[in-house]
């Protein structure tokens, strides 16, 4: 079973599922607006869903694909032979049972040798361009997993938000040969795409489907001083001391 909906602006939601029911579980997303209008267009070789300037199409062999109204590709699923009905044959979405209506889930899609790569959160990595990077989706001490990507391809003014929307513990491929998001135990698949003109763009889309930051208290602002431990009241009265110090001198 499979299902494409418009989320927000010029944001689409895409849900699938190898049972016969797809969870209406929403996670961190916000309720999109019931005001969203789309145009569906089918014909004997494909479905089209155009929301603005974003445009999702099923091909009749089921291969997604995502272009803009200028008829620029954002990323289209990779199939090695969709035509051939073997097992062997690498699919792009992959249901591996596990128990009860849980699977191990993956998706495949094409990968770009222009495209750069940003977001997924905080990683202990010395890459701003993760193009190249394997990534495990999971928390650990110094390491926040945020699963939204921005992809970029400049030179044919192509930018788009990824979002995987599956909360679960499982990694992220952005390879020369594919990307592949992997959800270790999930009743489905599910991602978001947020189509921008620019990644300034593509963030304030994020935030309106995931809730903006709220603004910080007044006793929040300013310095914060901060370290693992300090050792004696002294310590701690001497920088204490120090910081006011400091602080008189710049008023």
């Amino acid at each position: 079973m499979l299902r494409i909906e418009p989320w927000g602006e010029e944001v689409t939601r895409f849900r699938s599922s190898y049972s016969s029911r797809l969870s209406m579980n929403d996670w961190t997303l916000l309720k999109p607006s019931s005001k969203l209008s789309v145009k569906v267009t089918i014909d004997d070789s494909k479905a089209l869903l155009h929301y603005g300037r974003l445009i999702c199409g099923i091909s009749s062999d089921g291969v997604v694909r995502y272009t803009t109204a200028t008829c620029n590709i954002l990323f289209e699923e990779l199939w090695i032979d969709y035509r051939v009905n073997n097992a062997n044959l690498l699919k792009a979405r992959n249901y591996k049972h596990l128990y009860g209506d849980l699977y191990r889930v993956q998706l495949y899609l094409k990968s770009y040798d222009d495209e750069y790569i940003y977001g997924m959160g905080q990683y202990a990595i010395d890459y701003l361009d993760l193009k190249g990077c394997l990534l495990e989706l999971v928390h650990r001490n110094t390491q926040v997993s945020i699963p939204f990507a921005i992809f970029a391809r400049p030179s044919e003014e192509v930018f788009y938000g990824f979002i995987w929307n599956n909360p679960c513990i499982g990694r992220v491929e952005f390879a020369k040969n594919w990307t592949m998001w992997e959800c270790e135990a999930s009743k489905q698949i599910d991602y978001l795409v947020i189509y921008g003109k620019n990644p300034a763009e593509i963030v304030k889309k994020y935030m309106g489907i995931t809730c903006k930051p709220p603004l910080l208290p007044r006793y929040a602002f300013g310095f914060w001083q901060s370290k693992l431990r300090y050792r004696t009241q002294e310590e701690l009265l001497s920088i204490a001391k120090s910081i006011r110090g400091a602080a008189s001198r710049y008023r």
